[in-house]
């Protein structure tokens, strides 16, 4: 997920998966005396055919990574998100020859950040009401027709 171009102007903020070490990055994009800053989740945090939950939240103070409600990476640093009038993505960022191959599901941006309580219910509670099987159900039936062309 990205809201900005890769290759500048850098992204507002981006949410991406390192295929090679399978691990998850959050990049936020800081004015004034910040700066585009990478963070990842640590090696081995994904497991190919294995829903991994990630939430990433930045308060103008720190930026953190959570995964499957577990706190994996926390970062002070204070700024404002540059913004831009750029779409947001899923799957692919503007100038990137990098697509996501897999499922994504209950994706939500909220206004504020969460807290940790909040972030340790929502992968328990909200990935088992919202949770979906999508084995033969149109969306990834088209995605397979699509991508098989």
């Amino acid at each position: 997920m990205a809201n900005g171009k890769q290759g500048g102007p850098w992204e507002n903020y981006g949410l991406f998966v390192n295929r090679g070490s399978r691990y998850f990055y959050f990049t936020t994009s800081l004015g004034g005396e910040g700066e585009h800053k990478v963070r990842n989740s640590g090696n081995d945090t994904t497991e190919p055919g294995k829903w991994t939950h990630c939430v990433c939240t930045y308060d103008g103070k720190e930026a953190k990574i959570y995964i499957d409600g577990e706190l994996k990476k926390e970062d002070p640093v204070g700024g404002k998100l540059v913004g831009g009038n750029v779409d947001l993505r899923l799957g692919h960022r503007e100038g990137s020859g990098h697509w996501y191959n897999g499922l994504i599901d209950e994706v939500a941006i909220f206004s504020v950040a969460l807290n940790e309580k909040q972030v340790k219910e929502a992968s328990e509670e909200l990935s088992v009401l919202m949770a979906v099987q999508p084995e033969e159900k149109l969306t990834t039936s088209w995605g397979k027709i699509k991508f098989s062309n």
